[in-house]
């Protein structure tokens, strides 16, 4: 298992997953993608900072964004979290 994991090139870390309502336990949907030399950030609902970095990720190494389509759920903490990430 450990030559799997030196070999792997990027991660998918599942930071929250729901509906367009979030539930008391549950925000929107949130993934990051951390490969070697990048990260990304896949939707950006309330408070993604605080989910990366219990996700162990570095909020300031983000190098992208990616929103699915125009729907407020998936990008209303956008400003939240550019002022957060410096």
């Amino acid at each position: 298992m450990d030559s799997l994991k030196e070999n792997m090139t990027a991660s998918v870390h599942i930071l929250s997953t729901s509906n367009v309502i979030s539930s008391k336990n549950m925000d929107n949907t949130c993934l990051a993608v951390k490969g070697l030399a990048s990260q990304l950030l896949i939707e950006c609902p309330e408070c993604p900072v605080q989910k990366l970095l219990k996700a162990e990720l570095d909020p300031m190494k983000i190098d992208a964004l990616i929103i699915t389509h125009r729907h407020p759920d998936h990008f209303y903490a956008m400003a939240y979290a550019a002022i957060r990430a410096g």
